[in-house]
């Protein structure tokens, strides 16, 4: 069997000073294992920043694929994962940090997409978490990563498998921008009108006001590629 070394090359990132680290939003967003959600994908909630001049070697473009290889959970939740960095939403430049991995392709047997939900699989990830080393901070490696074993399904099941998965992501985070962005619903009110011993004026608690769920998240949504491939 091959393994992910036959198809991808890891590059780790630069070091960039502590003392120029901030929580300060100036557009230059400092990747960091925080950027990767459970189950694997990219999250802008909880960013840093960096305030000074920095290597334009190390700028990620946009959706370039990264790995993240330190993971400060007891579970070993997000070692491993992959995500892609964000496009066109804004004008924010992404610093390529250390302990991030950038993965680029060297196969023309690889569709990147697909080897991203691969890097989100159960399988992979239990791989990277059996490798890992340490007690308290959990940490892998290139080597590690390229040594896990893969069976590639010819690219025309590939661009089928990533395009389905693809799809379903992109409606989860449309459904979630469409959620953050509604006012709040009645049933809330409601209750919070009890709290403040009022009377609310809306008998709505039934509807849902065309809000969308955002059932289905980053993790259930990397589950499913274990099923398309067992199809």
């Amino acid at each position: 069997m091959s393994t992910l070394r036959d198809y991808i090359r890891i590059k780790h990132g630069y070091a960039f000073k502590g003392q120029n680290i901030s929580t300060i939003d100036n557009n230059v967003v400092l990747v960091t294992p925080g950027n990767f959600s459970v189950g694997g994908g990219f999250k802008e909630d909880k960013c840093k920043y960096f305030d000074a001049e920095y290597p334009y070697d190390y700028v990620l473009k946009e959706d370039d694929l990264i790995v993240t290889m330190t993971d400060l959970s007891k579970s070993i939740d997000t070692l491993g994962y992959s995500a892609l960095v964000p496009t066109g939403k804004n004008r924010r430049v992404y610093l390529h940090n250390q302990r991030i991995g950038l993965v680029t392709i060297n196969s023309d047997e690889l569709n990147k997409h697909y080897i991203y939900w691969f890097m989100r699989s159960p399988y992979y990830q239990k791989m990277i978490a059996a490798t890992s080393t340490g007690s308290t901070v959990h940490h892998t490696s290139p080597d590690r990563i390229l040594d896990v074993e893969i069976e590639l399904p010819k690219l025309e099941d590939q661009n089928k498998i990533a395009a389905f998965l693809d799809n379903i992501e992109n409606r989860i985070q449309l459904n979630n921008e469409i959620n953050n962005n509604l006012p709040p619903h009645p049933c809330y009110t409601r209750i919070a009108a009890k709290q403040r011993r009022q009377t609310p004026k809306t008998d709505k608690c039934l509807h849902t006001d065309g809000k969308v769920s955002d059932r289905g998240g980053n993790k259930e949504t990397a589950e499913q590629f274990s099923s398309l491939l067992a199809a």
